[in-house]
């Protein structure tokens, strides 16, 4: 069973969309975001990486002044930019240990000491969906209908939103179901 929604499905939303999706989205600490990255500038080829959010940094609309979030009073809503302290995924081991470009990669950071930190702005990065999180952006941004899950021994698990089967995946119903909202 898919537990994410490949980075490549994510691409293929539109630009409003995408912005959409960037709304709805209250980022936490720990998630996973798509990062695109030019490989050629003159071609404009861009490739997708992935990156883990170690914390999140805000800016105060009236002050001007950056805080980390855990220090911030206000609605996160009403901040100005949102900006997220991360690392590459390799970094967290999600990877499978057997994989060589993970250990290759761990061995590198081991002996230099150093975790390769970037600060991403919310505006260029999408979050890496997956079940849990495409539940909590239905659930928290009134999704147009109520919906809910059914397993069966036969089909697995599917979505149900006003009758309509979307799936016989999870991941993929709700992908379908939070495409329709945005």
């Amino acid at each position: 069973m898919n537990k994410y929604v490949s980075i490549e499905e994510i691409n293929k939303l539109d630009k409003q969309q995408k912005e959409n999706l960037r709304t709805l989205w209250n980022p936490a600490k720990y998630e996973l975001i798509i990062v695109p990255v030019c490989k050629d500038i003159e071609q404009q080829i861009y490739e997708h990486r992935v990156y883990v959010i170690q914390d999140i940094i805000v800016c105060d609309k009236k002050n001007k002044q950056y805080c980390e979030i855990s220090n911030y009073q206000g609605d996160i809503s009403n901040c100005g930019e949102i900006i997220f302290k991360t690392f590459p995924v390799e970094c967290v081991r999600l990877l499978d240990d057997s994989d060589d470009t993970c250990l290759e990669f761990n061995k590198k950071i081991e002996a230099d000491g150093v975790v390769p930190i970037q600060y991403i702005s919310k505006k260029d990065c999408l979050p890496l969906l997956d079940i849990s999180l495409m539940i909590e952006l239905l659930c928290d941004n009134k999704c147009k209908s109520d919906f809910s899950l059914k397993y069966s021994k036969e089909g697995g698990v599917c979505v149900l939103d006003d009758n309509t089967q979307y799936s016989d995946s999870l991941c993929a119903s709700l992908w379908e179901m939070l495409k329709s909202v945005l």
